[in-house]
């Protein structure tokens, strides 16, 4: 090689280099415009986006002129080079070109030496403008920078749009917040802002006559917002729990109702003007009635009407028999309410009446909220997922809504007349309720909507679980302190493109010296068309197709993803193309409704690098093509139904920064190639079912900040190598299976701020290492297996917020320095812990004595100690935690006395020391915690009297003081006036009981029981119970029991009318049962036992419908039971069919030992049996049937002809008297008496089909052989074929009431039944062999131990008359029982197989495919549903159970890849052809033309790019 070629082949191989520099520094400066536009979202708003855009286009366009410039001064350099190079010797030539080759190399090392100290200059200042956006003090690091870098850093704040970095040192985004989001759905139903402050789920959102948005949150706060900006203007503390709901009250007030069960009256500066307490449950909602008065409902199952002056409650309205979620006022002296789980009710109250005045039912799930929105007409929104319209004077239902996917959480009437609803399929929609449609459909929202309303400016606003971190976008599960994590509502703007530019690396001009080197290189060319003509399709109509495929199989909507351009926008929704326009490099289609499965074709588009499906309802796996997809970086799936395992090839895609593929089905381990996405910082799978260990090669992704792999069920320990994830911020375990000790290594992550680890089954100890974790604001460990002392470097955590150990068995003292200041280079005036507001150490095994030290954690707001084993006294240093709001001390060992210090804490609101062991008396200086709501002191050995002073604490609701030795009266209760729970039990309470008792209007449970009381006015022991015990009528609970009172029960109790348990046994009350006691519908429990009570039972009781127990046993009561039979000779009838056995809801009923007499009628098979019954020691003479599942005494001595018809387990406590003739006393036991028939019907659209069986499924057949000869008696023709189904599960019902195996068959039906105990056999699998019809189901579906499957054969097809398509086989239909009851099975993880013996002969071009029968669409069906041949052997797999067959459809085309594959040879041929007969003609042409030329030794070579040089050498001539 000459001299030049080598000088040559190094400047060729330096211009590579230099080039390849130039590539990195492009791409190092898109990776700045990405982490720009990152911050952007967080502090710019859409419209500042526009202008930056414009910006970073000038300085892009700044930038290449720069670069074309400075290339172009070094081509005329080169240039000039090069024409002094034509004039010298060869000696000048080879001096110059040494000389260029050193310029090049300088030129290479400068440009290294500036791109990497400018780039470590630029991390550097960057990395401090992100912390100051994550609320970090970097002041400090701001002074120690030299001045051109401080301008430099001015500069980039600039640059990142943050203005505020130098001036305003506070943090500007929390590390988490939650949002409330501004709606203008007229505009296309775009978000319009994004409010971000509260800490955790916005509950209620509404907006006042000014304009301002008001919200509520489950971070106990309400917020006062200017909607323009953004800006919150007040923040206010008041409630104890969540505020679940806020209104305007008349422009200058705002109203709350909250979890703490109260109702708040604000001003607009926020002073709490009134206080409304009396519910016993949380405030679910409030509503204005007018500017003086407030509605509320409650869990408490009531609806109550406020003054907002004074804060008295004006009137209760009950009628609800669950909880109230929601109530409205309809502006017409009305308001209606909405009920929870059982109820799915709305109610009409008239309010002057205080009656319900109508009820309106039809939802299927609970009433979640209620707006009017026309005269007569409201709008309600219920967890079944649909919109009721209601006509409320003709109460019916005029219209039904459908249209989210999940409960629909809160419904608003809009100004135009519409009504806007939000849900928990994430999304908020507009519905035109004359055309009963959607007409806008708004998402946003990554989680449940809770509120939606409307501004005056007509804009809607929307509040929900959505929260924000700042970083990569992660996702979470929905927990109470972080709520889930979203995406901003602002559109970000397309992704920079950050794929390699395109290169200006130098390369060689081709000088085609000979004719060879031509027709290799046109040959080479002649194979890169045929190639990629051959290639999946990446550019035009082959591109299309697969589209258009991929959206097909995605189940996408057939409007959109139609036309030939795949770049247009408008067609193919959510697609964004590279600059060119050439390919996708973008699919985002969340929250599209899709229920399709995701196509392998996806592999075609190797330029993608985001691909964003997640919240839809995609199934299927995740296909193995997705490997393809090299340029991915954000893989977003969540929030789907994708089941399979993760693929392994997953871990070739090493350009992923965020997988995220959470809340999904998938199954299987955690590929261990995980550990090769060394870029990634987001991996998000939680909430699927993956198994296995974490692999190890997980501690490999070093640039991780979250991860999150709870809610699945790995197991294994947690390896070693997580240490390595240096960089984490967030770290998510919880609910999974994990075992062994935490890893030492943990204390590497000094950067984590989140770690739960809870509900595992972790060992060991917790860690020394935890103390490094000094930025850990939550550490939450609890319901693991954790032993061994708490580390005494947990006192290292200075920024812990929240600590929860509870529920492990953790033992040893609590730590002193738990509350002792730190040392070394952590100031002294900084104390442990000095942040902690929620230390939570429950259900543990910690011994020892409370540190005095606990005193210092003065910020401590939450203090739960519950079930340890301390010891020792209460330290007097517990009256200096002044912000304590809850103090929880049950389940110690403690000794001592309550401590006077606890009168410090005034913003008490629960204590509870119960069961610890305390002695004493109890303080007067409890009198001082007037915020104090719950007191439970019950359990310990305190005596002495009631302190007076515990009548000053006005607020308190539950005062529970049972199980003590305290004495003398209560009489300092009877202030309590807003106390609900008043528990006074077994303690030595003596004297009368305060009138002032009965005056507590809000009471609804009082326990006096086991003391020494009476009710006598003058201090003896024989007082009676007075009527005024009828004024208490919100009790619910009423124990009086084991006390001395006497007399008879007044009749006033019957006015209690929401009593629903009454215990007035072991005393000695006399006189009869009043007949007032029927009035009591509410009752599940009454016990009247062990008294002197005499009469007879009123007939009223048969009006107690709710009653379950009933005891009634050692009295002296006589007469018959309500309900008695009368006796015809021999025959027996019921004289009414209610009376006490026939209570519908009775389960024990105990009248023994008492004088009753007569006959005790039989209970209505149709109701559910009796557990006990218990009537010895009697005088009845006869009882009829009455089914009992437990104990049964009844003690009865009767003739002994007729014999009684009994249920089994009553039969032996009856004695039949000896006979005197044997004639007439004959019982043929084989002979069941005659049952009703059942009826069932269908409704088809067009007519109504009734069919008739013999069979009662109440009844319990006497033998097999009756089964059978029912079946061979049933008729499957004339219209009959339908009823086989409900024919064959009535024979099953009746069976699996005597027996637990069967077997029949026939030439139309068979049958077989089979039991199965899974925990000694480990296959559940039923057959029916000689018609070859089987199944097999895995035993991961089953949820109980013992199990029964039915499994049935059909040769005809039940339902031809409802879909009379053809089928090709017998009908299998499968059923699984348990106790005697069908067990459904719907959506099993595992598929079920299904043998379906013969197939018939198929038609010609017809394929067989499985089908199942559907209940809902009375159809045929496929879907979910596939078909597997196993030697021979055709078997349906399917996911639930039914009724099965096989079906047929048309062979697909399967010449129409081969027909594309001859078209693209055929044109390769001709292109080819062409090609070298051109090159031929050519070659021709050049030879002639340029022979001479040949034999010259010309050299040359060109580099491409602006600023290329060029040298030649020509011979001599």
């Amino acid at each position: 090689m000459s001299f030049a070629e080598q000088i040559r082949a190094q400047t060729e191989s330096l211009i590579c280099l230099l080039e390849d520099e130039r590539a990195d520094f492009e791409r190092e400066k898109l990776r700045w415009y990405r982490e720009r536009d990152a911050i952007k979202l967080l502090n710019r708003s859409r419209t500042d986006e526009e202008d930056e855009d414009k910006e970073r286009e000038e300085e892009e366009h700044n930038d290449r002129d720069d670069t074309a410039h400075d290339r172009s001064q070094t081509s005329e350099e080169e240039d000039d080079d090069h024409t002094e190079e034509e004039k010298t010797s060869h000696e000048e030539e080879k001096a110059e070109l040494t000389s260029q080759r050193d310029k090049l190399v300088r030129q290479l090392d400068l440009l290294k030496s500036n791109a990497t100290e400018e780039n470590q200059l630029r991390r550097q200042r960057f990395a401090i403008i992100l912390d100051h956006v994550r609320g970090k003090d970097v002041q400090s690091r701001v002074d120690i920078l030299p001045p051109d870098q401080r301008a430099a850093l001015e500069d980039d704040a600039d640059f990142f749009a943050v203005p505020s970095f130098i001036h305003v040192l506070h943090p500007v985004a929390a590390p988490i917040i939650s949002r409330i989001t501004s709606k203008d759905w007229t505009a296309g139903g775009k978000c319009q802002r994004t409010i971000c402050g509260h800490t955790r789920a916005v509950c209620s959102v509404v907006g006042s006559s000014s304009g301002k948005i008001i919200s509520g949150s489950d971070d106990k706060t309400i917020k006062i917002w200017e909607p323009s900006t953004g800006q919150c203007l007040k923040t206010i503390h008041s409630h104890a729990g969540a505020v679940w709901s806020v209104v305007e009250l008349d422009g200058e007030r705002i109203a709350s109702g909250s979890s703490d069960e109260t109702i708040k009256v604000h001003s607009m500066d926020g002073q709490c003007l009134v206080n409304c307490t009396g519910h016993t449950d949380y405030v679910s909602c409030i509503a204005p009635l007018g500017h003086k008065f407030i509605v509320s409902s409650s869990a408490d199952k009531t609806i109550k009407v406020w003054d907002s002056h004074t804060g008295d409650c004006i009137s209760t309205l009950s009628g609800h028999t669950s909880y109230v979620n929601t109530v409205v006022d309809l502006k017409d002296g009305t308001v209606a309410s909405g009920g929870g789980s059982g109820d799915d009710s709305i109610k009409v109250w008239d309010l002057a009446s205080e009656q319900c005045i109508a009820t309106l039912s039809g939802h299927t799930d609970h009433v979640l909220s209620v707006a009017p929105f026309s005269l007569g007409q409201i709008a309600s929104a219920s967890g079944d997922k649909t919109i009721k319209i209601w006509d409320v004077r003709a109460g019916t239902c005029s219209a039904t809504l459908r249209g989210h996917t999940a409960k629909v959480s809160c419904i608003q009437a809009l100004a135009s007349g519409n009504v806007v609803s939000g849900s928990a399929d994430k999304t908020v929609r507009v519905w035109n309720i004359a055309h009963r449609q959607a007409v806008v459909s708004m998402g946003g929202h990554n989680s449940h909507v809770n509120s939606v309303n409307e501004l005056i400016t007509g804009q809607l606003i929307s509040g929900g679980n959505s929260q924000l971190i700042f970083g990569p976008w992660i996702r979470s599960s929905k927990r109470t302190r972080l709520e889930g994590i979203a995406k901003l509502c602002e559109e970000p703007g397309q992704t920079p493109d950050i794929s390699r530019p395109e290169s200006y690396r130098a390369l060689p001009s081709l000088g085609y010296n000979s004719w060879v080197e031509m027709w290799s290189a046109l040959l080479w060319f002649i194979s890169a068309v045929c190639l990629f003509l051959s290639l999946p399709a990446k550019c035009g109509a082959d591109q299309v197709v697969t589209m258009k495929e991929i959206w097909a199989t995605l189940g996408g909507s057939p409007q959109y993803w139609q036309e030939n351009d795949v770049c247009n926008s408008t067609d193919y929704v959510g697609v964004t193309c590279d600059s060119t326009s050439s390919w996708p490099v973008q699919i985002t289609l969340p929250q599209m409704d899709l229920h399709g499965t995701l196509s392998p074709s996806i592999g075609s588009l190797v330029n993608l690098t985001t691909l964003d499906l997640s919240s839809n309802s995609l199934s299927g796996a995740i296909p193995s093509s997705i490997q393809n997809l090299t340029s991915l970086r954000s893989l977003s799936l969540s929030d789907n139904q994708i089941n399979g395992s993760i693929p392994t090839s997953l871990g070739d895609l090493v350009s992923l920064v965020n997988v995220s593929l959470s809340h999904n089905d998938l199954t299987g381990p955690i590929p261990d190639s995980i550990g090769n996405l060394t870029p990634l910082t987001n991996l998000d799978l939680s909430a699927n079912g993956l198994s296995g260990s974490i692999p190890s090669s997980i501690g490999h992704l070093t640039s991780l900040l979250h991860i999150s792999l709870a809610m699945n069920q790995l197991s294994g320990i947690i390896p070693d190598s997580i240490g390595g994830l240096t960089s984490l911020q967030t770290f998510f375990l919880y609910q999974n299976q994990l075992s062994g000790p935490i890893p030492d290594s943990i204390g590497n992550l000094s950067s984590l701020t989140y770690l739960d680890f809870s509900t595992n089954g972790l060992s060991g100890s917790i860690p020394s290492t935890i103390g490094s974790l000094t930025s850990l604001q939550f550490f939450v460990l609890y319901y693991n297996r954790l032993t061994g002392p708490i580390p005494d470097s947990i006192g290292n955590l200075s920024s812990l917020v929240t600590l929860s150990l509870t529920g492990n068995g953790l033992s040893g003292s609590i730590p002193s320095t738990i509350g002792h200041p730190l040392s070394g280079a952590i100031p002294g005036s900084i104390g442990g812990l000095a942040s902690l507001q929620e230390l939570d150490l429950n259900y543990n095994g910690l011994s020892g004595t409370i540190p005095d030290s606990i005193g210092n954690l003065t910020s401590l707001t939450y203090l739960n100690l519950r079930f340890n084993r301390l010891n020792g006294s209460i330290p007097d240093t517990i009256g200096n935690l002044s912000s304590l709001s809850l103090f929880r001390m049950s389940g110690n060992e403690l000794t001592g006395t309550i401590p006077a210090s606890i009168g410090r804490l005034t913003y008490l609101t629960i204590l509870d020391i119960d069961s610890c062991g305390l002695s004493g008396p109890i303080p007067d200086s409890i009198g001082n915690l007037t915020s104090l709501t719950y007191l439970i002191l019950g359990g310990n050995q305190l005596s002495g009297p009631l302190p007076d002073d515990i009548g000053r604490l006005k607020n308190l609701t539950y005062l529970y003081l049972s199980d003590n030795l305290l004495t003398g009266s209560i009489h300092a209760a009877g202030n309590l006036t807003l106390v609900r729970t008043l528990y006074l039990n077994f303690n030595r309470f003596s004297g009368t009981i305060p009138s002032s008792i009965f005056g507590l209007q809000y009471l609804a449970n009082l326990d006096l029981s086991n003391n020494q009381f009476n009710l006598s006015h003058h201090n003896d022991l024989t007082g009676t119970i007075p009527d005024t015990i009828g004024n208490l009528s919100s009790l619910s609970i009423l124990s009086l029991s084991d006390n001395s009172f006497t007399g008879a029960i007044p009749a006033s109790i019957g006015h209690m009318d929401h009593l629903q348990s009454l215990y007035l046994d072991g005393n000695r009350l006399s006189g009869s049962i009043p007949d007032t006691i029927g009035n009591l519908v509410r009752l599940t429990n009454l016990d009247l036992s062990n008294n002197v009570l005499t009469g007879s039972l009123p007939s009223s009781i048969g009006s107690m419908v709710s009653l379950s127990f009933f005891y009634l046993n050692n009295n002296q009561l006589s007469g018959p039971l309500p309900g008695e039979v009368q006796m015809n000779g021999e025959q027996v009838t019921e004289s009414s069919t209610d009376g006490v056995v026939n209570l519908p809801n009775l389960s024990i009923l105990r009248a023994y030992s008492n004088q009753l007499n007569g006959t005790v009628p039989g209970r209505n098979t149709s109701l559910t049996p009796l557990s006990d019954l218990y009537l010895y020691d009697n005088m009845f003479t006869s009882v009829g049937y009455i089914s009992v599942t437990g104990i049964c005494r009844l003690g009865l001595y009767v003739p002994c002809t007729p014999r009684l018809d009994l249920a089994p387990n009553c039969m032996s406590s009856v004695i039949y008297l000896t006979c005197t003739s044997t004639s007439s006393n004959r019982l043929d036991n084989s002979t069941s008496p005659p049952r009703p028939s059942t009826s069932s019907k269908r409704y088809t659209g067009s007519q109504t089909i009734s069919t008739t069986s013999s069979i009662n499924t109440t009844v319990v057949l006497t033998s097999a052989e009756q089964a059978r000869s029912t079946l061979d008696s049933s008729p499957w023709s004339n219209g009959q074929e339908f009823a086989v189904g409900e024919v064959i599960s009535s024979v099953i019902d009746a069976l699996l009431r005597s027996t637990s195996s069967f077997g029949y068959q026939s030439k139309n039906v068979s049958l077989e039944l089979q039991t199965f105990d899974l925990s000694s056999n480990g296959q559940v699998k039923n057959s029916i062999p000689s018609q070859g019809v089987s199944v097999v189901l895995p035993t991961s579906i089953l949820s109980t131990p013992r199990v029964s499957v039915s499994l049935s054969s059909i040769s005809f097809n039940p339902y031809v008359f409802f879909d009379p398509t053809d089928i090709y086989s017998r009908v299998v239909g499968v059923t699984v029982y348990s106790s005697g009851k069908e067990l459904p099975i719907r959506r099993a993880r595992d598929l079920i197989g299904i043998t379906m013996g013969v197939v018939d002969q198929l038609p010609p071009g017809q394929v067989a495919k499985c089908q199942y029968w559907n209940e809902s669409t009375i159809s045929w069906e496929r879907d979910g549903c596939s078909l597997v041949v196993e030697n021979g052997v055709t078997i349906c797999q399917s996911n639930h159970l039914t009724y099965f067959s096989i079906g047929a459809d048309p062979t697909p085309d399967s010449n129409r890849d081969s027909k594309k594959v001859v078209i693209i040879a055929v044109v390769c041929s001709v292109v080819g052809a062409l090609v070298i007969a051109f090159i031929v003609l050519f070659v021709i042409y050049r030879r002639r033309n340029h022979k001479k030329k040949e034999e010259q030794n010309d050299m040359s070579f060109s580099v491409l790019g602006e600023e290329g040089i060029e040298l030649s050498e020509k011979s001599p001539q």
